[in-house]
């Protein structure tokens, strides 16, 4: 069956920013006055942000909701815009000939006001005919109810679209979903076996692969 829809992650995907999630939750716990002691880098790629205000406020007993959390981090997140972001090497190229070929969307575990920050500040916005964020379902990533939503916006069956991904917890999610993953190599990669999706260096192998 042909493949007219490209689902795309983006932290880790369309732009090299676990970084600054983490950045930003630790400056939410500096706020709070709270060691960063077990905390790792790691405990932010593909998780979403209510989990990890969950975790926070179970953690450390912290006097105030999930959403409040959220939106401390966003606003450290949203700030560290002006400093620039990376991005993958092929990107742009590979998002300006896919346009004309395949329907695309962002599916990510990051808040919408974050995302279209994101897009906006790389000018990659009007690529994407709409964005799966956080807040649109119950259940995030590794649950495969974002792809989920993602194919039932695009009307399309799951073999009818393909999967772009980095994180071990974005990967399952789209195989849940049933839909086929190519995965973008990051410092995740040595998962690669265990989760039996073949990695890419960057969009430039991508595109030979779906252009």
């Amino acid at each position: 069956m042909n493949i007219k829809a490209l689902l795309i992650d983006m932290d880790g995907v369309l732009v090299i920013s676990e970084q600054k999630h983490f950045i930003a939750w630790q400056k939410v716990l500096d706020t709070y006055k709270i060691l960063h002691t077990n905390f790792e880098y790691q405990d932010v790629v593909g998780v979403a942000d209510n989990d990890i205000a969950k975790m926070f406020i179970d953690r450390f007993s912290l006097p105030i909701t999930v959403e409040e959390l959220c939106n401390l981090k966003k606003e450290f997140f949203i700030d560290s815009m002006v400093e620039g972001i990376h991005s993958p090497k092929g990107r742009d190229r590979f998002l300006k000939e896919a346009k004309n070929k395949y329907l695309l969307a962002v599916v990510s575990s990051s808040s919408r006001r974050e995302i279209e920050a994101v897009l906006k500040r790389e000018n990659i916005l009007n690529y994407f005919s709409f964005f799966i964020g956080a807040e649109d379902t119950h259940r995030h990533k590794p649950f495969p109810d974002p792809y989920l939503l993602a194919l039932e916006k695009t009307k399309l069956s799951s073999m009818e679209a393909i999967a772009i991904e980095d994180s071990p917890s974005g990967i399952k999610a789209a195989l849940k979903a049933n839909v086929k993953v190519l995965a973008i190599s990051s410092y995740m990669n040595s998962y690669s076996d265990d989760l039996q999706v073949k990695f890419y260096k960057d969009f430039n192998e991508v595109r030979e692969v779906l252009l």
